[in-house]
Protein backbone atom coordinates (compact mmCIF):
# COMPACT_ATOMS: atom_id res chain seq x y z
CA UNK A 1 0.00 0.00 0.00
CA UNK A 2 1.48 3.27 -0.82
CA UNK A 3 1.98 5.81 1.83
CA UNK A 4 -0.98 8.51 0.50
CA UNK A 5 -3.22 5.49 0.62
CA UNK A 6 -2.02 4.72 4.49
CA UNK A 7 -2.97 8.34 5.47
CA UNK A 8 -6.20 7.62 2.85
CA UNK A 9 -7.02 4.76 5.16
CA UNK A 10 -5.98 5.84 8.46
CA UNK A 11 -8.46 9.01 7.65
CA UNK A 12 -11.42 7.12 7.52
CA UNK A 13 -10.78 5.02 10.70
CA UNK A 14 -9.74 8.32 12.78
CA UNK A 15 -13.31 9.62 12.09
CA UNK A 16 -15.02 6.57 12.66
CA UNK A 17 -12.88 6.62 15.59
CA UNK A 18 -14.47 10.09 16.72
CA UNK A 19 -17.82 8.61 16.39
CA UNK A 20 -16.93 6.14 18.93
CA UNK A 21 -16.40 3.13 16.20
CA UNK A 22 -14.76 0.90 18.52
CA UNK A 23 -14.40 -1.71 15.54
CA UNK A 24 -12.13 0.86 14.02
CA UNK A 25 -10.66 1.79 16.80
CA UNK A 26 -9.08 -1.72 17.00
CA UNK A 27 -8.40 -1.95 13.24
CA UNK A 28 -5.83 1.33 14.12
CA UNK A 29 -4.66 -0.73 17.70
CA UNK A 30 -3.87 -3.67 15.40
CA UNK A 31 -1.95 -1.39 12.84
CA UNK A 32 -0.02 0.41 15.22
CA UNK A 33 0.57 -1.67 17.88
CA UNK A 34 4.10 -3.42 16.43
CA UNK A 35 5.40 -0.22 15.85
CA UNK A 36 4.28 1.93 18.99
CA UNK A 37 5.36 -0.94 21.08
CA UNK A 38 8.95 -1.11 18.69
CA UNK A 39 9.25 2.65 19.69
CA UNK A 40 8.76 2.74 23.38
CA UNK A 41 10.84 -0.91 23.73
CA UNK A 42 13.90 1.35 21.79
CA UNK A 43 13.37 3.72 24.30
CA UNK A 44 12.68 2.04 27.78
CA UNK A 45 14.41 -1.26 27.02
CA UNK A 46 12.15 -3.23 28.88
CA UNK A 47 9.36 -5.62 27.19
CA UNK A 48 6.91 -5.14 30.30
CA UNK A 49 7.57 -1.47 30.41
CA UNK A 50 6.82 -0.76 26.63
CA UNK A 51 3.79 -3.47 26.91
CA UNK A 52 2.39 -0.96 29.42
CA UNK A 53 3.15 1.93 27.69
CA UNK A 54 1.57 0.61 24.68
CA UNK A 55 -1.76 0.14 26.84
CA UNK A 56 -1.18 3.89 28.04
CA UNK A 57 -0.95 5.17 24.65
CA UNK A 58 -3.88 3.87 22.96
CA UNK A 59 -6.34 4.26 26.11
CA UNK A 60 -5.28 7.76 26.00
CA UNK A 61 -6.87 7.72 22.47
CA UNK A 62 -9.45 5.81 22.90
CA UNK A 63 -10.61 8.41 25.81
CA UNK A 64 -9.44 11.26 23.81
CA UNK A 65 -11.04 10.28 20.89
CA UNK A 66 -12.93 13.84 19.73
CA UNK A 67 -10.00 15.70 19.34
CA UNK A 68 -8.81 13.78 16.92
CA UNK A 69 -8.31 15.49 13.34
CA UNK A 70 -8.80 12.71 10.67
CA UNK A 71 -6.74 15.39 8.48
CA UNK A 72 -3.54 15.12 10.66
CA UNK A 73 -0.60 11.64 10.54
CA UNK A 74 -2.27 9.38 13.22
CA UNK A 75 1.20 7.75 12.45
CA UNK A 76 2.47 11.20 13.97
CA UNK A 77 0.17 11.91 16.48
CA UNK A 78 0.74 8.13 18.30
CA UNK A 79 4.40 8.24 18.11
CA UNK A 80 4.01 11.64 19.49
CA UNK A 81 2.12 9.68 22.89
CA UNK A 82 4.60 7.02 22.84
CA UNK A 83 7.71 9.38 22.78
CA UNK A 84 6.07 11.47 25.65
CA UNK A 85 4.85 8.83 27.89
CA UNK A 86 8.34 6.75 27.13
CA UNK A 87 10.16 10.02 28.64
CA UNK A 88 8.36 10.45 31.27
CA UNK A 89 8.63 7.07 32.55
CA UNK A 90 12.29 7.14 32.09
CA UNK A 91 12.63 10.45 34.12
CA UNK A 92 10.65 8.62 37.14
CA UNK A 93 13.31 5.94 36.71
CA UNK A 94 16.27 7.85 36.86
CA UNK A 95 15.17 8.81 40.79
CA UNK A 96 13.72 5.11 41.31
CA UNK A 97 16.47 1.75 41.62
CA UNK A 98 14.22 -0.43 41.01
CA UNK A 99 13.02 1.00 37.74
CA UNK A 100 16.62 1.63 36.54
CA UNK A 101 17.49 -2.41 37.23
CA UNK A 102 14.47 -3.26 35.32
CA UNK A 103 15.53 -1.18 32.77
CA UNK A 104 19.17 -2.00 31.83
CA UNK A 105 19.26 -5.44 33.11
CA UNK A 106 16.23 -6.43 31.13
CA UNK A 107 15.31 -9.47 30.76
CA UNK A 108 12.92 -11.19 27.60
CA UNK A 109 9.50 -11.51 29.32
CA UNK A 110 6.44 -13.16 26.81
CA UNK A 111 3.11 -12.60 27.80
CA UNK A 112 1.13 -15.88 27.56
CA UNK A 113 -1.66 -16.08 24.62
CA UNK A 114 -4.78 -14.79 27.28
CA UNK A 115 -7.22 -17.51 26.17
CA UNK A 116 -4.13 -20.29 27.07
CA UNK A 117 -4.98 -19.38 31.11
CA UNK A 118 -8.08 -17.40 31.21
CA UNK A 119 -11.47 -19.64 30.57
CA UNK A 120 -14.81 -18.18 29.34
CA UNK A 121 -15.98 -18.40 33.11
CA UNK A 122 -13.40 -16.17 34.03
CA UNK A 123 -13.87 -13.33 31.94
CA UNK A 124 -17.72 -13.97 32.79
CA UNK A 125 -16.36 -13.29 36.56
CA UNK A 126 -14.05 -10.38 36.00
CA UNK A 127 -16.24 -8.77 34.02
CA UNK A 128 -18.73 -8.92 36.55
CA UNK A 129 -16.63 -7.68 39.19
CA UNK A 130 -15.09 -4.63 37.38
CA UNK A 131 -18.75 -3.30 36.52
CA UNK A 132 -20.04 -4.38 39.80
CA UNK A 133 -17.05 -2.03 40.90
CA UNK A 134 -18.80 1.13 39.74
CA UNK A 135 -21.02 3.96 41.43
CA UNK A 136 -24.45 3.22 40.60
CA UNK A 137 -25.35 5.80 38.00
CA UNK A 138 -22.44 5.29 36.35
CA UNK A 139 -22.90 1.42 35.93
CA UNK A 140 -26.31 2.20 34.52
CA UNK A 141 -24.70 4.13 31.62
CA UNK A 142 -22.15 1.83 31.10
CA UNK A 143 -24.73 -1.16 30.86
CA UNK A 144 -27.09 1.07 28.87
CA UNK A 145 -24.26 1.51 26.34
CA UNK A 146 -22.09 -1.91 26.33
CA UNK A 147 -24.94 -4.08 27.26
CA UNK A 148 -27.60 -3.12 25.19
CA UNK A 149 -26.38 -0.83 22.53
CA UNK A 150 -27.25 2.05 23.15
CA UNK A 151 -25.78 5.17 21.73
CA UNK A 152 -24.69 8.15 23.47
CA UNK A 153 -27.44 10.34 22.64
CA UNK A 154 -30.43 7.61 23.10
CA UNK A 155 -28.88 7.31 26.87
CA UNK A 156 -29.00 11.28 27.08
CA UNK A 157 -32.47 11.48 26.27
CA UNK A 158 -33.99 8.44 28.44
CA UNK A 159 -32.13 9.56 31.56
CA UNK A 160 -32.59 13.12 31.15
CA UNK A 161 -29.02 14.45 30.57
CA UNK A 162 -26.39 15.94 28.08
CA UNK A 163 -24.64 13.92 25.74
CA UNK A 164 -21.41 15.30 27.06
CA UNK A 165 -22.83 13.71 30.43
CA UNK A 166 -22.69 10.49 29.30
CA UNK A 167 -19.41 10.64 27.51
CA UNK A 168 -17.90 11.90 30.67
CA UNK A 169 -19.04 9.37 32.92
CA UNK A 170 -18.50 6.56 29.83
CA UNK A 171 -14.82 7.81 30.02
CA UNK A 172 -14.77 7.86 33.77
CA UNK A 173 -16.28 4.25 34.16
CA UNK A 174 -13.65 2.99 31.10
CA UNK A 175 -11.02 4.31 33.47
CA UNK A 176 -12.35 2.72 36.53
CA UNK A 177 -12.66 -0.44 35.28
CA UNK A 178 -9.31 -0.49 33.45
CA UNK A 179 -7.66 0.54 36.90
CA UNK A 180 -9.93 -2.50 38.56
CA UNK A 181 -8.50 -4.80 36.39
CA UNK A 182 -5.03 -3.99 36.68
CA UNK A 183 -4.95 -4.53 39.59
CA UNK A 184 -6.64 -8.13 39.53
CA UNK A 185 -5.64 -9.09 36.54
CA UNK A 186 -3.17 -9.84 34.08
CA UNK A 187 -1.94 -6.50 32.26
CA UNK A 188 -2.73 -8.07 28.65
CA UNK A 189 -6.28 -9.36 29.92
CA UNK A 190 -7.04 -5.90 31.22
CA UNK A 191 -6.26 -4.56 27.77
CA UNK A 192 -7.78 -7.23 25.70
CA UNK A 193 -10.97 -7.60 28.00
CA UNK A 194 -11.51 -3.33 27.72
CA UNK A 195 -11.57 -3.17 23.98
CA UNK A 196 -12.36 -6.94 22.73
CA UNK A 197 -15.27 -7.57 25.32
CA UNK A 198 -16.69 -4.17 25.70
Amino acid sequence: MKPQDHHIEDSLLVGSVRAHDERAFRKLYLKYYHLVYGFSMSLVKSPTIADEIVQEVFMQVWLHCDTLNPKLSFKSYVLTITRNKSLDFLRKASNNEQLRKEIFHATTYIHNQTSDYIDDADYEMWKNRAIASLPPKRRRIFEMSRQDGMSYDDIARELGISTNTVKVQMSKALQKIRSFLKVNTDLTFTFIFLFYFF
